[in-house]
């Protein structure tokens, strides 16, 4: 019963750690507060 109490609590203390798939849309962008940028593409030797 313990062993079971305590894999319960280690498991929903490290919830918070687990990610979460991120989203590709950007929310903001820099000329919404008035900074100039410039979007840029790259290619690695592997294309990746």
């Amino acid at each position: 019963m313990a062993r079971t109490l305590f894999l319960a609590l280690l498991l929903l203390q490290t919830v918070s750690a687990w990610a979460s798939k991120p989203l590709a849309d950007w929310i903001a962008t820099p000329d919404s507060v008035g900074l100039h940028y410039q979007n840029l593409t790259l290619t690695t030797p592997d294309h990746v």
